[in-house]
């Protein structure tokens, strides 16, 4: 293979990025809920000029600099497959938090809107 990486290790740092799409995508729904736009006249101003829209855009921000920066500081200690499963490790508990909040307390939410 051109990268000379283990299957193993190509499927280990594909889970990285898909756990934090999945994060960003249910945080995405969880602040949708808790900052609703019922009312709108035009659905462009529905999607890119409300709350949830501006505090998503940098929520995400904030999530790739911080797993950014961490994987930075983490570099000069640990080698590059104990950092993927540690970030890996540390996105799927905050996921599974972000899964549960939609599913039940967001469940709520949308109930009363």
């Amino acid at each position: 293979s051109v990268l000379n990486i283990s299957i193993t290790s190509f499927i280990i740092m594909m889970i990285l990025p898909v756990l934090t799409t999945i994060l960003v995508s249910y945080a995405g729904v969880m602040i949708n809920l808790w900052f609703p736009k019922l009312e709108f006249e035009n659905e462009n101003l529905l999607i890119k000029q409300s709350m949830s829209s501006v505090i998503m855009l940098f929520a995400g921000l904030v999530v790739m600099l911080a797993l950014g920066g961490l994987t930075f500081w983490l570099l000069f200690e640990l080698p590059v497959m104990i950092i993927v499963i540690i970030l890996s490790s540390f996105l799927t508990v905050v996921t599974g938090v972000f899964i549960t909040l939609t599913y039940t307390i967001g469940k709520r939410i949308f109930n009363h809107l």
